[in-house]
């Protein structure tokens, strides 16, 4: 029988799940790195939240200060 595709039938399968399981793995990988980023750029916002907050509360005590 010529012309078909004899012995590699079975390696096609083996081949699909390798590629599956390689993309699995980047597909968690890059989920991590979204979560660790996520979880940054939250804490750069509470930064600059509180460094904004302090700046409020200091322009409120030069504005009210007796001596301005």
């Amino acid at each position: 029988m010529h012309g078909g595709l004899g012995g590699a039938v079975p390696v096609f399968p083996a081949i699909t799940e390798i590629g599956v399981a390689q993309n699995a793995e980047r597909i968690t990988e890059a989920a991590t790195n979204a979560a660790i980023s996520a979880e940054q750029l939250d804490r750069s916002i509470r930064s600059i939240s509180t460094i904004t907050q302090q700046a409020d509360e200091i322009t409120h005590e030069v504005m009210h200060s007796p001596n301005k």
